[in-house]
């Protein structure tokens, strides 16, 4: 900060001024957390709204819908804080290596589960489209549309059909 003010301001202060001045202001020091660009950004957000607007009104029929998600977790999953004495770190006993990746796809609809699979590691494309030949297949149908739906870090599958 110091640096900054003197480079761009030709203003000289000291650590502790700055320090004083973020201290009045209510400012600390705290660890960052990276945020997805355009996650929440207004057009983002007027499509979202556009979007459940449809299903409210009746424009997509939610009873004809089967959602899809996928699902990843390690066996070794933990929680990651813990308690100790004050003054003093907590530690876990950890094994040596990780557990293994399971990955669960699932198709669901309003009537309830459809059609899942577990694997090993994470679904590839043939992995995907096979499960998505068992969906049609469980449920007897053609499928018409399939729209991808994009939430948080993952990709979810709305298939419609006749």
């Amino acid at each position: 900060m110091q640096t900054f003010l003197s480079e761009t301001h030709q203003v000289n202060v000291s650590h502790q001024t700055v320090k004083n001045f973020l201290k009045r202001e209510r400012i600390s020091l705290k660890l960052t957390r990276s945020v997805v660009m355009n996650r929440n950004s207004d057009s983002t957000k007027q499509l979202r709204f556009e979007y459940a607007s449809k299903i409210v009104d009746g424009t997509i029929d939610i009873h004809r819908c089967v959602f899809i998600d996928e699902s990843g977790f390690n066996y070794w999953m933990r929680r990651s804080f813990g308690r100790s004495e004050i003054g003093s770190r907590c530690y876990w006993n950890c094994p040596t290596q990780r557990g293994k990746n399971i990955s669960l796809c699932l198709a669901i609809c309003i009537g309830g589960a459809i059609h899942y699979n577990i694997r090993e590691g994470s679904f590839n494309r043939e992995a995907f489209q096979i499960f998505i030949n068992e969906v049609s297949f469980a449920i007897c149908i053609r499928i018409v549309r399939i729209i991808l739906v994009i939430s948080k870090r993952t990709i979810s599958v709305w298939i419609f059909y006749w």
